[in-house]
């Protein structure tokens, strides 16, 4: 309680109540006053006054800020400040201004102190030309590999399937009698003789790979399948690429699954110089 003798409140108004007083005699009359609690009002506690005559949900209240009190102890400026070490109350957060002008940093604030204005005029050139030159490739069009790269993508993904699966030197080989075929301004149709179906699927990948048409049938005067492969009616003039899709598929090979990009594949075909009439693989 506020006067220190730490009791309960019931205690407290038990110890003062009529209980404790002597009986006075009931035919005589007297000056003093007891409440509905037997408490008397003259004497009583001014805290437990105020307690009787607030409502119990402000005197659980006080009893509660009481209990706090009690269980807390008495706290020093040390003991109080204590409570607050812990990160990020206690600990003091370094602005990055703070950072950046710490001593060990002066060096670089020297550079910014000390501006040529020839070495800024030169820095900013050589960044503008960067820039312009980059601008002109954009506009220049695709690259090799840009365009090797759209043409893959042109493929049916079961074809792109079935060249994955295959050996680049088959591809490689295949591929050779339909970039022959490109540069013969001439003819329009291609006839490969191919009983087997995985290759025939082989050339249907590599017909879409070059913008080219594709159908199976059967072999003239002889037997089994063959693939026709046909130009475009549209009379474009057709030219052999220079990144082939043999040469895609050795990148495949030789990069990280999903790591191809057009410009790792550029810098592939640059590096590599596979030769498709190299190829040992005889197709029968």
């Amino acid at each position: 309680m506020p006067d220190g003798t730490g009791k309960r409140l019931s205690e407290y108004l038990k110890d003062n109540s009529l209980e404790g007083q002597t009986r006075r005699s009931s035919g005589k009359e007297s000056g003093r006053k007891w409440d509905a609690h037997g408490v008397n009002d003259g004497k009583a506690d001014p805290d437990v006054q105020q307690l009787l005559a607030v409502g119990r949900g402000k005197r659980r209240r006080w009893l509660g800020d009481l209990v706090l009190r009690k269980m807390a102890g008495s706290l020093t400026a040390d003991a109080m400040e204590a409570l607050f070490q812990p990160a990020p109350f206690g600990e003091t957060r370094v602005s990055l201004l703070e950072q950046i002008s710490s001593p060990e940093n002066a060096a670089i604030w020297d550079m910014f102190r000390s501006i040529d204005p020839d070495k800024q005029s030169k820095v900013l050139q050589r960044w503008e030309a960067h820039i312009n030159s980059e601008r002109e490739g954009e506009d220049a069009g695709p690259g090799a590999a840009q365009q090797a790269w759209q043409r893959w993508a042109a493929v049916s993904r079961k074809a792109r399937t079935v060249l994955k699966r295959a050996s680049p030197e088959l591809v490689a080989v295949i591929e050779l009698s339909f970039l022959h075929f490109l540069e013969e301004e001439n003819e329009t149709q291609l006839e490969l003789a191919l009983e087997e179906g995985f290759q025939r699927l082989i050339a249907h990948g590599l017909a879409a790979f070059h913008g080219l048409t594709s159908a199976s049938r059967d072999a003239e005067g002889a037997a089994g399948r063959s693939v026709l492969v046909s130009k475009p009616r549209s009379g474009a003039p057709t030219v052999a690429p220079q990144i082939t899709c043999a040469d895609i598929l050795f990148a495949l090979e030789d990069m990280p699954a999903g790591g191809l990009t057009p410009a790792l594949l550029g810098e592939f075909a640059a590096t590599h110089d596979r030769s498709s009439s190299e190829a040992s693989f005889v197709i029968v």
